[in-house]
């Protein structure tokens, strides 16, 4: 009998904090509440300190790198003209240990060897996709006598051929990073003023099958390449050795007498006469996450009502192709609305920088005063200027993408607790980041100045000299 009413008394505790806390949430907010005023978003906070009430921080979606290969292959299959699917007798694609692919390790054919690749099995979109390649020695007729080659191919869609309907990323010497449009393939691309060449701020162009080439060489002939892949939407990022050398959008494919968008399809890896190395490829969505049901939708591409600038006015700001765009120069933007405890998601693209212009960076200011920075530093060494640093604090890893890719940031930003007067605090503030799928800082506390004050405040987005785009942001409140 002691123990059940030990059990119950304890249950009865629990049950009357998680009634605080619901009664201290938003829009419950008692005006005779000691502490921040009437009706304040913050004034639940305070209270819940001196209640010793904490609820956990929510979990944020993390993404995982899958690898795509293992002893057998399974993941993919092989496919020989004179063969067909998934038959390779000649051991043209054999797995040394569970990690890497050799393709052509095979005696040569008394004739010539011909041409075929391994798909995955999946189709995919939405995703970055990495693979090491390293060259072999031997070569095969009918490409005895010419460069190594082989090749990168995604969005593949239709019959198997030996060079399907799909995007190319050349796999070729001095040529790692090509475009080729096969089949009814289409995209558009920047060019130089030549039209011969892939050019970051050049002159956009549609092309319909063909080929371009890159924009820079990254590779070496003799080591091991990082061959890079972001694929999002119907727009696609080449990067070797960490340098982007050629990107585009507006991926198409002729479907009857129509050009209809093309956003997913197989992986292929080719072999095409030259003895090459693949090792560890893996694959990773990216995380484009939609708003829940109840979230708050901040900006969802239509209206920009949820938003003003610092001074209360309009914002500066315009929507260009469902996303939000800041001119160099314009004013930060905030919003209307002061929060507290909240989850946040959005995503954002940085201009490349080009014309002699810095690097992109924007702050995204939490509580009034501490800064998450985003920032182009996609294959730069580690330190607190990486983006992703909150605060002045390094990012946990280096999650930044090239330019021009959509990113994704999710957080979760927990105010200062306060004494009930309003005049001591309890706990520090702290905040928790997601950038791109990796979380970077884990429940990070902040230092709250010696002039702080309970009460919430706006998010802010204060821009750089460049151009930025911002689309789906969407915030929860939390108790």
């Amino acid at each position: 009998m002691g123990e059940g009413n030990a059990r119950f008394g304890l249950l009865r505790r629990e049950l009357v904090l998680c009634a605080m806390a619901l009664a201290l949430s938003i829009g419950c907010d008692d005006d005779d509440a000691p502490g921040p005023g009437p009706n304040d978003a913050g004034a639940h906070d305070a209270r819940v300190a001196d209640a010793e009430v904490d609820t956990p921080d929510p979990e944020l979606p993390q993404t995982e790198w899958q690898s795509l290969f293992d002893a057998t292959l399974s993941a993919w299959y092989t496919f020989l003209p004179s063969q067909g699917r998934d038959r390779d007798a000649t051991g043209v694609f054999r797995m040394d240990g569970a990690d890497v692919l050799h393709v052509l390790g095979n005696d040569p054919p008394a004739g010539e060897q011909e041409f075929g690749y391994v798909a995955t099995r999946e189709e995919f979109g939405n995703y970055r996709f990495r693979v090491e390649q390293r060259w072999g020695t031997r070569k095969f007729a009918p490409r005895a006598d010419a460069v190594r080659d082989s090749g990168l191919l995604y969005h593949m869609t239709g019959a198997d051929l030996v060079w399907p309907r799909s995007v190319e990323y050349q796999i070729q010497e001095n040529d790692i990073g090509d475009l080729f449009l096969l089949g009814d393939v289409g995209a558009t691309t920047p060019l130089n003023a030549a039209g011969s060449m892939f050019e970051e701020g050049g002159t956009p162009k549609m092309l319909r099958s063909g080929a371009l080439k890159k924009g820079g060489t990254y590779e070496s002939l003799t080591d091991w390449n990082d061959v890079e892949l972001f694929a999002s939407g119907r727009e696609y990022t080449h990067s070797i050795n960490g340098h982007v050398n050629h990107r585009g959008w507006n991926i198409e494919v002729k479907d009857g007498e129509s050009w209809v968008p093309l956003e997913r399809g197989r992986i292929v890896l080719q072999a095409e006469g030259a003895e090459v190395f693949y090792r560890s490829a893996q694959l990773r969505p990216l995380d484009y996450a939609k708003p829940p049901s109840g979230a708050t939708v901040l900006f969802d591409g239509s209206s920009l009502e949820a938003w003003q600038s610092p001074d209360g006015g309009e914002p500066g700001w315009q929507i260009v192709d469902g996303a939000l765009q800041v001119e160099p120069g314009a004013a930060a933007v905030e919003t209307r609305e002061r929060y507290a405890d909240f989850r946040l998601h959005l995503e954002l693209r940085l201009p490349a920088a080009v014309g002699g212009k810095t690097a992109a960076e924007v702050q995204l200011v939490l509580d009034g005063r501490y800064v998450l920075l985003l920032a182009d530093t996609y294959g730069t060494p580690l330190s607190a200027a990486t983006s992703g640093a909150l605060a002045g604090h390094a990012p946990a890893f280096d999650e930044a993408f090239p330019p021009e890719v959509w990113q994704s940031v999710d957080l979760v930003f927990r105010s200062a607790r306060w004494s009930a007067n309003g005049k001591r605090p309890t706990r520090t503030p702290r905040a928790t980041v997601v950038y791109n799928g990796t979380e970077i800082h884990k429940a990070r506390e902040l230092p709250l100045p010696a002039n702080a004050s309970p009460g919430p405040a706006p998010i802010r987005i204060e821009p750089g000299a460049n151009n930025l785009s911002f689309r789906n942001i969407w915030l929860e409140r939390l108790c």
